[in-house]
């Protein structure tokens, strides 16, 4: 178990990224944490960050430990259809974080709820392949969503 741990923190440290700039505020918030826009190597990219206050330090553990098995998933996936990890900060004690890709358009679920008309049916076909591809790229990998 012992060796488990320190294989995981190992995958962890090779994964760790420093951005070059991180927003003070969020532009989103989800069940999990919150998303800032950042930059890194020149490119805009998005820091989720996971929040670590009041986690006790077994959670915290299992967090690390989750987040490790994932996050070796992650970024081994390469499509145009998935968003990309870069890397991961965890110097922080206060929140885990996940530095990605960054989408531009905001959600897929703001622009479907849309009623302007901009988008048409013919688009949300092509979102809809997009999607069931970008599904089927992810089985193709053992990853299931």
């Amino acid at each position: 178990a012992d060796f488990n741990r320190q294989t995981k923190e190992s995958q962890l440290e090779q994964l760790e990224i420093v951005p070059d700039r991180v927003e003070v505020k969020p532009f989103a918030k989800g069940g999990e944490g919150e998303i800032f826009m950042g930059e890194y190597q020149g490119e805009m990219v998005v820091l989720k960050k996971i929040s670590l206050v009041g986690v006790t330090r077994k959670k915290r553990d299992k967090m690390m430990k989750d987040f490790a098995t994932e996050l070796a998933i992650m970024v081994k996936l390469r499509s145009p259809r998935i968003i990309q990890v870069f890397g991961v900060v965890t110097t922080d004690t206060t929140f885990l974080g996940l530095v990605m890709e960054y989408c531009a358009g905001g959600s897929l679920r703001a622009a479907l709820e849309d009623e302007s008309g901009k988008v048409t049916a013919d688009l949300q076909h092509v979102w809809s392949l997009d999607v069931a591809l970008g599904m089927a790229y992810l089985y193709s990998q053992g990853v299931e969503h």
